[in-house]
């Protein structure tokens, strides 16, 4: 029987940093986690974390990725990816690539925001994905809190056409929406309404 549930350990930082990988300067926020009582805080200066989660039993699906995201006024860019991995845990692909630019993050208010985003087929001879978070350097007081990660297996790839709007309103029918590619929250762009 196929896996079903999240490949990722530890997926709430609940053990600290068991089962996890870093560098660069990271700790552990109590404040106000999404899930449970701490998530993983990102310091200033530029870091990573990851995770290389086994395959066993995926048979070749897609995986649906999510993560909650929280930052200070000040954050700083972030780059999420899954990179696939043979058994030697060499990288063999790429199966999702997310560009997070600082200015999704920030604003005049603080928000936490949940990201989700579909695989890429894995590989016949993936063994692993190597799930990585990566902080780019930012300005002295800026951090980037993630909790509640999620990395499982899903039937298929997500159906619906066009889904970052990066190729505009193509394969959707909209009324009072256009096309905007200023901030968008991953991608090259968002739909945003136009009508009162």
């Amino acid at each position: 029987m196929p896996v079903c549930a999240n490949l990722v350990q530890n997926p709430r930082f609940e053990a600290g940093f068991d089962q996890w990988n870093f560098s660069g300067s990271l700790g552990l926020a109590t404040g106000l986690p999404f899930a449970g009582n701490q998530a993983i805080r990102m310091h200033s200066s530029s870091s990573s974390i990851w995770q290389d989660v086994a395959l066993a039993g995926v048979s070749g699906r897609p995986l649906l990725l999510s993560f909650n995201l929280f930052a200070s006024l000040e954050a700083a860019d972030l780059i999420v990816e899954v990179i696939w991995l043979d058994r030697h845990l060499r990288a063999i692909g790429v199966g999702r690539h997310m560009y997070i630019g600082a200015d999704t993050l920030t604003g005049e208010f603080n928000a936490k925001i949940t990201f989700f985003e579909i695989t890429d087929r894995p590989p016949a001879n993936a063994a692993f994905a190597r799930l990585q978070f990566s902080k780019l350097e930012g300005d002295e007081n800026s951090f980037i809190e993630i909790d509640q990660i999620i990395l499982a297996p899903v039937r298929s790839i997500n159906l619906v056409q066009n889904y970052g709007f990066e190729s505009g309103l193509t394969e959707w029918n909209a009324s009072d929406f256009v096309a905007d590619y200023d901030l968008p929250l991953v991608g090259g762009g968002h739909a945003r309404g136009e009508g009162d």
